[in-house]
């Protein structure tokens, strides 16, 4: 019993996230100027492929001077996934390793920053747009 658990779990590990000669590497860029909107229903982490249904969840946080809009997504080609975490006091940054594309499902690696913590509380966001071309209803993500 103990060796077909070892052999499943082997199997499970190769297939996992570019562990096979099949993972393709998926071109994104980090989309910035966003935030979770206090009033947005329960949001998961996963895929967003509508204005809608992103707009439900997030707001738009511009600031003046050099990088204060937010990134422009077109939902038309483009899709976006996102990793929201808890709502924390400790400033926190989730930094993309890789995305990768296996079959149909994006394998998304990523390392997290945090910081001391502060007098407030925050939900740390990580928003990745990509080509729609690489749609998909499975999100993996995979925290290093």
């Amino acid at each position: 019993m103990k060796k077909l658990l070892s052999i499943v779990a082997a199997a499970i590990f190769m297939v996992s996230c570019g562990m096979t000669d099949k993972a393709k590497q998926v071109d994104y860029i980090e989309a910035h100027g966003y935030f979770v909107r206090n009033d947005a229903p329960s949001h998961p982490s996963c895929y967003y492929d509508s204005k809608e249904t992103f707009d439900s969840i997030f707001g738009c946080a511009a600031f003046m001077g050099e990088g204060g809009t937010p990134t422009q997504i077109d939902f038309t080609r483009q899709s976006v996934i996102a990793v929201i975490g808890c709502e924390t006091n400790c400033p926190t940054k989730y930094i993309p390793v890789s995305l990768m594309s296996h079959a149909d499902t994006l394998c998304l690696k990523y390392n997290v920053e945090e910081a001391d913590p502060t007098t407030y509380t925050m939900i740390p966001l990580l928003l990745l747009v990509l080509d729609k071309a690489y749609a998909s209803p499975n999100i993996k993500l995979e925290k290093q």
